[in-house]
């Protein structure tokens, strides 16, 4: 079983030395982009 979810705004922006508002809006953009597909758990 393997589970993916999504992490705090504050832990991700702590992980990437940023402030929440510019580390949320990278996210943002490589969801946009199609860098990130998406978000899922795979149950087997």
């Amino acid at each position: 079983m393997r589970w993916t979810r999504h992490i705090t705004k504050s832990c991700l922006a702590e992980a990437v030395n940023l402030s929440i508002s510019p580390a949320w809006e990278r996210v943002r953009k490589l969801e946009e982009s199609g860098l990130i597909k998406g978000y899922r758990a795979e149950v087997d």
